[in-house]
């Protein structure tokens, strides 16, 4: 919960503490609803045959047959969809996911079942949940590969969200038919979901990051360096089902430092980055104060003193820091595309008394720019500007991802001239997802920043690098004078 604190009596009110639970409950809601929607268009599922589908089930039980061919020759099972599960078009899979792909497993990681699962929600229908045991807890991720890329060797996004402890809703591992997962399939991407059963992530040298340790990135320094760690290992023992050269990390307001964690802790391995409502705080900024007070109190002293109180002790309450949650360092191997955005009513990633230059937003794209990475920040106003709920996601976010990282090639400018021109008639929703009937236009091609601002249009945006999109171009580049450490 956000503890805003005033400078002369340290206390925060209970409209900007009751803002930030409204936020993060209305992620939470429509995450839900979409899945319900989803959920609701499958209850006319039922068999039109039924006596034929119990003759049916006895003989899939004396075959071992692959009954995804087989439908296509029985015509028949199409009468039987509710019987064999099978209602998504016949599929036997379960749906457009992953149910039948064949994962190679690091030492200690396991398949998720009722026997291993302790807290932890099994993935079904096309997503395949692991489990691990670290530092006596039982932990878990979730993968989805889109069925139609089953030969496929994919780009991975990991989504962040400890918020649910694990839930599959959170993460949206639930449904294929969900606006991620949808989108993952028509760019050809694979998801792995990341979460933790404390409802929030541990981040290093307790909260504690400076100039002499700007990336706490050991896992002695943090449980969750170990967690993610595994994850990488999971990725790299299945070359043929992940580009291990193309991960992409992501998520909003803490889930979103812990993205920028994941990134920079791998900046060797992680093509991008993309940080919703938060950046990088600073000490420095004493109006600026985090839900934790962090980078303003240690995590040990928050948790001692009580969040309130800890700023009372002066220096002593975090003694050496600096920056929270990590410093992007230069990495000389390839700039990282991070894409941050906010809006400037985002009370949160941002002092209200100076949003546009007292951000945790602008404050990650200056260091992103001097440690010579590619970075693109965009700052938006609210659409609606009597909303005091300034910390949300921005909409179609995961089109904007795809089209700022590039996961495929850019629409060329012939697709976003005929594409701007269908959103000013007809919305871009509506042109986003028909676009492959648009002049110049594929299915697959990342949008532009000028199809996506047809979306939001932010009132600020900064390119460091004059690009949008994939930058394979860049590679090994010089360390820039500015920066203070190397990865």
């Amino acid at each position: 919960m956000l503890v805003f604190v005033a400078t002369d009596c340290q206390k925060s009110t209970k409209l900007e503490k009751l803002d930030n639970v409204l936020s993060e409950t209305r992620e939470l809601l429509d995450q839900l609803k979409t899945e319900v929607i989803a959920e609701e268009k499958d209850e006319t599922c039922e068999d039109s045959l039924p006596q034929n589908c119990k003759r049916l089930i006895k003989r899939a039980n004396k075959l071992k047959k692959d009954w995804a061919n087989e439908c296509k020759r029985q015509k028949v099972l199409k009468n039987c969809k509710k019987s064999f599960n099978k209602c998504d078009n016949g599929n036997t899979s379960g749906g457009t996911g992953s149910s039948k792909d064949s994962f190679v497993k690091p030492k200690g990681v396991v398949d998720c079942n009722q026997e291993t699962k302790g807290h932890c929600e099994c993935g079904k229908n096309g997503f395949k949940t692991f489990v691990f045991k670290l530092h006596e807890q039982t932990r878990c991720f979730t993968v989805y590969r889109p069925k139609d890329r089953a030969n496929q060797t994919l780009p991975v996004v990991i989504t962040s969200h400890c918020y649910g402890k694990d839930r599959l809703s959170t993460l949206g591992m639930t449904n294929e038919r969900l606006t991620q997962n949808q989108i993952a399939a028509r760019y050809g991407f694979a998801r792995i979901g990341l979460s933790s059963p404390d409802g929030g992530w541990t981040f290093g040298n307790d909260g504690i990051v400076n100039d002499q340790k700007p990336m706490p990135c050991s896992e002695n320094d943090s449980k969750d360096v170990a967690y993610v760690n595994k994850v990488f290992e999971f990725i790299d023992v299945n070359p043929t089902k992940f580009k291990v050269d193309k991960i992409y990390s992501e998520g909003f307001s803490q889930n979103s430092m812990f993205a920028a964690y994941i990134g920079f802790c791998h900046s060797d391995r992680v093509a991008g980055v993309w940080q919703g409502g938060s950046g990088l705080a600073l000490t420095s900024q004493k109006d600026l104060t985090l839900p934790g007070m962090q980078a303003l109190c240690a995590k040990s002293v928050a948790k001692e003193y009580g969040k309130k109180d800890c700023m009372k002790l002066g220096e002593k309450a975090c003694p050496g820091c600096k920056y929270w949650p990590i410093y992007p360092c230069y990495q000389p191997k390839k700039p990282m595309i991070e894409c941050v955005f906010d809006y400037l009513q985002d009370g949160i990633s941002s002092w209200k008394g100076n949003p546009e230059n007292v951000s945790t937003t602008v404050n990650m794209y200056n260091a992103l720019v001097s440690e010579g990475h590619d970075a693109r920040m965009m700052r938006f106003n609210l659409p609606d500007p009597t909303s005091k709920q300034g910390h949300k996601k921005l909409n179609d976010i995961t089109y904007w991802q795809v089209a700022c990282w590039g996961i495929t090639a850019s629409c060329t400018t012939e697709c976003e001239n005929s594409f701007v021109e269908c959103a000013k008639k007809s919305g871009f929703r509506t042109c986003i997802s028909a676009s492959k009937n648009l002049k110049g236009c594929t299915e697959d091609c990342s949008p532009t920043y000028k199809m996506m601002s047809q979306s939001e249009t932010p009132v600020l945006k900064k390119f460091s690098k004059g690009k949008f999109g994939a930058n394979d171009d860049l590679t090994s580049h010089a360390r820039p004078t500015t920066s203070i450490c190397e990865a």
